[in-house]
């Protein structure tokens, strides 16, 4: 999971376009106007579009990298599950394993439709955090380059509801904190052989 995967639209100005095939390259320039049924633009607009866009994109990469990390916890968690199911005494390690990653799929589940498989889903389940950042990406990446009141205070919204999430990390966590005493206390080994070999 990653930010965007497309840059922002790109503003009125002077560029270059370059095309390169076969090792040659041609090269012109290209000058890129306003949408001319948008009056009273001004350059303080386009840099308030483009920081807000930004900060919507460090959300999102924000929101993906939790979720990839705890992700990979969740496995390594499930791995061990499996690993000390029939390890002599390593009940409470199993326990504990399947308890921690099941609060961080609950987790999950909170912040991203994790029952979404392919595009229709979309019409089949709401939308969760992450899905209401990209929408409001996708809402003030326009030709008209004015950020609406309301679009900042969404995105006030968005980003609290995003603390209030990460918050729910700290507990978890510390319980993992705690896993990993518990297995240093029991002294299992990290490879065990299967009981029937």
């Amino acid at each position: 999971m990653t930010a965007p995967n497309r840059g922002a639209l790109v503003r009125p100005g002077e560029y270059k376009a370059v095309l390169t095939a076969k090792g040659q390259s041609s090269e012109t320039p290209v000058t890129l106007l306003p949408n001319p049924l948008i009056e009273g633009l001004t350059e303080s607009d386009w840099v308030a579009q483009n920081n807000i866009l930004q900060r919507i994109s460090a959300d999102i990469s924000d929101v993906h990298g939790a979720i990839n990390n705890m992700r990979r916890v969740r496995q390594q968690l499930n791995a061990q599950a499996e690993t000390y199911k029939d390890v002599k005494d390593a009940d409470t390690l199993v326990k504990e394993a399947k308890q921690i990653s099941k609060s961080l799929e609950e987790w999950e589940s909170n912040v991203l439709e994790t029952r979404s498989t392919g595009g229709q889903d979309l019409i089949n389940y709401a939308g969760k955090l992450n899905i209401e950042f990209f929408s409001l990406y996708r809402y003030i990446d326009a030709a008209d380059p004015r950020v609406t009141a309301g679009a900042t205070e969404r995105l006030a919204d968005l980003e609290q509801q995003w603390a209030t999430e990460k918050a729910k990390l700290s507990p978890i966590k510390a319980s993992i904190a705690n896993y990993n005493a518990l297995v240093r206390s029991k002294q299992v080994d990290a490879v065990q052989f299967p009981t029937n070999q």
